[in-house]
């Protein structure tokens, strides 16, 4: 007498391993979101802050602000902290305001219960999501620098205060010019023996960048056939105002038969380095990175009032003409009072020469920023303000309700 064999305890085995994966990675996800929003996890984030902004003030003793910046706020995913006698790993403060984000966004957001109760909450987490939002959107993709104008001089460009570019002009047979731009990142992290090698289409040469030193100065070298034709780059300690800072590498010009010409690049270089390669005549330049404008500024006049017996400037400002698409337009920029437009940002920060005598010739220094998020922050404490009056009022609400009831 045969029977119906049962259910192989093999597929009841493995059904029951499959069910237990699933509720195994369902505990992860569920108890990593539930971290992620944890409120103690944002005690950690914060502490880290402070300790992080504790150091990195006391840091611009002895670095500039712009290293400061560079190594404690924008180095991924960290740095070393030196605590005296040993160093730990330290996140950066990039890393720990992401983790403040996604930590405001899943407990203070998704997590939330939300009524009418903690409405005024919610608003306020909203607030400075959209804050910290426009911290990583301004860190991402904004760009900063200055434009330096003499009275009557124009310019549609901007030069970044701290970042470097090399441009390869190369005249064509046609009687045009071609230009090539290796930014700031392609070369900045060359150190002795490394080479940065680059060839663009239709570029009869190879362009070989090595030696970048982020401050240095030219001076004789020993021997004739030390350094080229008799001169290499120094290094330098770098200054504390970061802009002062004045970059060199070396540059070689290599053509497929290979020919190779060899020139120092140094930031303050008076002209470009000219050669013939390739059956091209070149000129590369190396110059702070520029970004270009939609418009032209043009400085029309500039003022400037002194102290009394002093060479010292109480105010300054400048009367320019911004023209864009055939439209001019004259507008006033003092220190207090920038120039807002198309996501560009002029504020007056600057003039020369000092100690000008009268009658003079004066320029302008305008810091230019373009930040797709400029009134991210605006926009975040007015946020922020009406999350705290709704919360106040329904606090003070409930109040009166409470000594009206007692009264009654």
């Amino acid at each position: 007498m045969s029977s119906e064999p049962e259910t192989s305890p093999l597929e009841n085995i493995s059904e029951s391993g499959t069910s237990g994966e699933g509720l195994t990675l369902g505990k992860i996800a569920s108890g990593l979101v539930q971290r992620l929003g944890s409120f103690g996890l944002a005690v950690i984030v914060l502490l880290c802050l402070m300790v992080l902004t504790f150091f990195g003030t006391f840091a611009q003793a002895h670095m500039s602000l712009h290293q400061v910046r560079e190594i404690y706020f924008d180095s991924f995913p960290g740095f070393m902290l030196d605590l005296g006698l040993f160093s730990i790993p330290f996140p950066s403060a990039l890393v720990l305001l992401s983790l403040l984000f996604i930590n405001l966004l899943v407990g203070g957001m998704l997590r939330m219960r939300r009524t009418w109760s903690r409405g005024g909450i919610f608003v306020i987490h909203i607030g400075i999501a959209v804050l910290l939002l426009s911290g990583l959107v301004e860190y991402a993709s904004s760009d900063k620098g200055h434009m330096t104008l003499y009275e009557g001089q124009s310019s549609s460009r901007f030069a970044s205060y701290y970042d470097w570019e090399v441009t390869v002009t190369e005249r064509l047979p046609e009687g045009r010019e071609r230009l090539y731009v290796i930014p700031n990142d392609h070369f900045a992290w060359l150190e002795a023996g490394d080479v940065a090698r680059f060839r663009a289409e239709g570029m009869p040469f190879t362009v070989e960048l090595r030696g970048f030193l982020a401050n240095c100065r030219p001076r004789r070298v020993g021997g004739p056939r030390d350094g080229i034709e008799g001169f290499g780059l120094e290094p330098l300690q770098l200054e504390m105002e970061a802009e002062k800072d004045i970059a060199g590498l070396t540059v070689t010009l290599v053509d497929p038969n290979g020919m190779r010409r060899e020139a120092l690049l140094w930031g303050a270089q008076n002209a470009p380095y000219r050669t013939r390669i390739g059956g091209r005549d070149v000129a590369v330049d190396f110059r702070h990175l520029t970004w270009g404008l939609p418009f032209k500024v043009t400085l029309r006049d500039f003022q400037r009032k002194l102290h009394p017996r002093t060479g010292m400037a109480s105010s300054f400002s400048s009367d320019i003409t911004r023209m864009q698409a055939g439209v001019a337009q004259d507008i006033h920029i003092s220190m207090n009072a920038p120039m807002r437009h198309g996501g560009f940002i002029f504020y007056q920060s600057g003039w020369g020469p000092q100690n000008a005598p009268p009658g003079a010739r004066l320029f302008s220094t305008f810091s230019v920023v373009h930040n797709p998020t400029d009134q991210g922050p605006l926009v975040a404490c007015i946020i922020i303000g009406i999350g705290l009056l709704w919360q106040f009022l329904r606090k003070l609400t409930r109040h009166i309700r409470a000594e009206a009831g007692r009264r009654a």
